[in-house]
């Protein structure tokens, strides 16, 4: 009987630093919500201010190639909050401008 050999799950391939290249707020949360959707939780991280969305939160929304989430963004949205639906979730996504010049994913909310 033949089997098939095993495969390691695929990851979708992200620009490195995907945040670092963006200067505006839809932006930020567009790179931050497709990180999760590749399952990319370190460049999600790297959207996120320093101490502001706490680490339990954006791990629940990291997708896995067994159970892959696409988070599409929901309706006219307007900054600082971006809507996304996905997976079975509703998640609202505020960025904001830092004092460091740079926007940054300050507050994730999930319904």
């Amino acid at each position: 009987m033949f089997t098939p050999p095993a495969r390691a799950p695929t990851q979708i391939a992200l620009p490195p630093n995907l945040c670092a290249a963006t200067d505006n707020a839809r932006d930020t949360a567009d790179a931050y919500m497709g990180s999760l959707s590749a399952g990319q939780l370190t460049e999600a991280l790297n959207c996120v201010y320093p101490g502001a969305v706490p680490l339990p939160v954006t791990t629940s929304l990291i997708a896995h190639q067994a159970n892959t989430a696409v988070y599409l963004p929901m309706g006219q949205s307007t900054a600082p909050v971006f809507t996304y639906q996905g997976n079975g979730k509703t998640i609202h996504v505020t960025v904001t401008r830092e004092h460091d010049g740079k926007t940054w994913v300050t507050d994730v909310q999930v319904n």
